[in-house]
């Protein structure tokens, strides 16, 4: 009797569910152009950081049709990172000659990628206002704003929602085809970068959870398009034995001894500057090895309290380290804590909805059911006490005598410590989520259908694997390799303020407040409020850093004469890996970044080829005065005087331009042993 009526209310369902995606849409396209207006921001006021240098220099090569893109830059542990950055430079260096631009077009490109998956991903399972909301949260978050401008290979999130929403699709449409898109959007996102390795780990998971079919030849379609896309890499791997995907996937350092071999004089020493006047000199090491997080107890592994707290601050907190407003500390253990019960709740069904709880409630059934409610409870908490704690030391104990075991290697220390880890929180996830269900229960809120709780644990194995598997390998110390999980954090805060918490019968007033609030906390960001701030002081392209500057002098002085080429050296403070990389590839040199400016700003080759970024036929000398940076900026340097035939010519900022003339001058000292001050980090 009531078809009817609900004939004739589809059309405004749908006619309103069409206006909300419309709505949603309007909301990823804004959130992308404001986030790529602000990341842009200032963009004449910063320098092509120096690990970007090897990446535009390849797609200057493939823009100009000599060849495609084969490698990218050097990462930690001295190994080759596939060129995928490269390839979405090429809009950029195609259109702009200034390689300070390079990478905002396919930064820009990548983001409203990402903002797209995640808000197809979140509207799925949660609605077009949870959403939004989630496009809100990343896109213009610290982090994210800081994807939107920057193709720095240092855990790209860009295809890693879109591996979670292809795989729903997969497990929803029972089609395999959705399976071969999943693994192509990781296989392009690992050609961004390696870090996503560990998300491929979301698919076996999802299929051992739902059991969705597998065809083969989607599959054999998706090997073909990766293997096109991979072959330049895989080619240059090939003639290195792979060495570069084994260093990156087995933590392995490659980087031989003796890095002075390839300089010019490999009698020179790379000294480091004391952070503060009173304290020695001392020699710059050549490369420490990362420290690896299997360690025996004692040894590299610290003690456990130091363990502890680096668990805590890098691989749970580390994402949250953007939030820079009062209190930070406490504001990232609550959104670490709302990430964290968001794994609970989506396993917790609460009471039924309607009369018919209520019905049941009222029989005698009901009443008796909860008389011996109480029962019942102590034994379910005091059983899942026990066997936690049981569980708890056992893990301990083997954690201890296995996992730490320096007998044992890398490979199988890792795999004990996961699968360790996994069954310690999978019965602890399974404990809370007994408990909270049986709570909402009993307090008759309805959280969600039995239904939903099925689909939307797709949601928890595609956060909660991966962040398991980084948890347990991952080197200690090093909280970008857990970047790439932030988006699918974000989503999982968004989840909760805005689909769980109003049905837990706040006050719909406190909810609003606690969403504005949540927004406040990730959009007001250092990030996003020294952009806006530079840009009303300095408009939006904002002044010339003094290094462009420098390149901008030279480049006229020499342009006047008629030349397009010179030897320039550099005497600049750097990180040590800027000059013992050149052993590696020649892209790595001192004043790699300055070399770029002169050849693709202005046209001009440096002849200057020299690793440490001096040579004794220089025409001109730029020397830096001081470090910049405070503690974290580079002090290393190369102390080589300057012979009686260089004149200073012009000062920028903290440098000195020093050239070359015919008439003899004073040895001058450029870098001083005890320098005044420090002033702001080069860009």
């Amino acid at each position: 009797m009531f078809c009817p009526q609900v004939e004739k209310l589809e059309p405004g369902i749908s006619h309103l569910k069409r206006r909300k995606s419309i709505y949603g849409f309007g909301v990823v396209l804004a959130v992308a152009l404001l986030a790529a207006v602000l990341t842009a921001q200032g963009w004449r006021s910063r320098l092509l950081s120096f690990d970007l240098v090897p990446h535009v220099n390849q797609a200057h090569a493939l823009v100009g049709m000599q060849a495609l893109p084969s490698h990218g830059d050097l990462g930690s542990y001295g190994s080759f990172a596939p060129p995928g950055p490269a390839w979405m430079m090429a809009p950029s260096v195609a259109l702009f000659d200034d390689p300070r631009l390079s990478q905002y077009i396919g930064a820009s490109l990548l983001h409203l990628v990402t903002l797209l998956g995640v808000f197809l991903l979140a509207r799925k399972y949660f609605g077009t206002r949870c959403a939004i909301l989630a496009v809100v949260l990343y896109g213009l978050s610290a982090q994210g704003l800081f994807w939107a401008g920057s193709l720095w290979p240092i855990g790209s999130p860009d295809m890693v929602i879109w591996l979670v929403y292809l795989a729903s699709e997969w497990v929803t449409r029972n089609d395999g085809r959705f399976l071969a898109a999943a693994l192509v959007a990781w296989a392009l996102g690992m050609y961004l970068d390696l870090a996503i390795a560990p998300a491929i780990a979301i698919l076996p998971a999802i299929w051992l959870l739902y059991r969705p079919s597998i065809t083969l030849k989607p599959l054999l379609g998706a090997a073909a398009v990766i293997v096109i896309v991979w072959f330049p890499y895989l080619r240059f791997e090939a003639g290195r034995d792979f060495v570069d995907l084994r260093s990156q996937f087995l933590l392995q350092y490659i980087v031989p001894a003796n890095v002075s071999q390839s300089w010019c004089d490999p009698a020179r020493e790379l000294r480091v500057l004391p952070v503060n006047a009173t304290t020695g000199t001392s020699s710059a090491e050549v490369g420490a090895q990362p420290q690896i997080e299997f360690a025996a107890d004692g040894q590299s592994g610290g003690s456990a309290s130091a363990r502890l707290d680096e668990a805590i601050d890098h691989r749970l907190l580390g994402n949250f380290s953007s939030i820079t407003l009062p209190g930070h500390r406490v504001i990232r253990i609550v959104l670490l804590a709302i990430v964290l019960a968001t794994f609970v709740l989506l396993g917790a069904a609460g009471s039924l909805p309607g009369k018919r709880e209520a019905e049941r409630e009222s029989t005698g059934a009901g009443k008796a059911r909860r008389r011996i409610r109480p029962q019942r409870w102590t034994a379910v908490v005091g059983g899942g006490i026990l066997v936690l704690a049981v569980g708890l030391l056992g893990a301990a104990f083997a954690r201890r005598q296995l996992v730490f075991d320096p007998g044992l290697p890398t490979m199988v220390r890792g795999p004990l410590a996961i699968l360790l880890l996994g069954g310690t929180l999978l019965l602890a996830l399974w404990f809370a989520t007994s408990v909270v269900d049986r709570l909402l229960k009993r307090r008759g809120v309805h959280l969600q259908s039995e239904e939903n709780v099925g689909r939307r644990r797709l949601i928890v194995v595609a956060l909660g694997v991966p962040w398991l598997l980084l948890f347990a390998v991952a080197e200690r110390g090093n909280a970008g390799r857990f970047l790439w999980l932030w988006p699918l954090q974000a989503l999982f805060v968004a989840i909760f303020v805005s689909v769980f918490l109003p049905k837990l019968r706040l006050p719909r007033v406190a909810t609003w407040a606690i969403q504005v609030l949540v927004v406040f906390v990730f959009v007001w960001n250092s990030f996003l409020v020294s952009r806006v701030d530079d840009w009303r002081s300095n408009g939006w392209s904002g002044n010339d850093a003094a290094e462009a500057t420098v390149v901008d002098y030279i480049s006229a002085d020499l342009q006047a004469d008629g030349q397009d080429r010179a030897a320039i050296g550099y005497q600049v403070f750097i990180y040590p890996f800027m000059v013992n990389y050149n052993t590696l590839s020649s892209d790595y040199k001192v004043g790699a970044e300055f070399d770029a400016l002169f050849r693709y700003g202005h046209g001009i080759q440096n002849m200057d080829t020299c690793a440490e970024g001096v040579s004794p036929r220089d025409q001109y000398r730029i020397v830096q005065a001081h470090p910049v940076g405070g503690q974290d900026g580079p002090r290393d340097y190369f102390r080589v005087p300057l012979d009686d035939r260089f004149e200073l010519v012009h000062r920028v900022g903290g440098y000195e331009i020093y050239k070359s003339m015919p008439e003899a001058s004073p040895v001058k000292n450029p870098l001083p042993a005890q320098p005044s001050s420090d002033s702001m980090a080069l860009e």
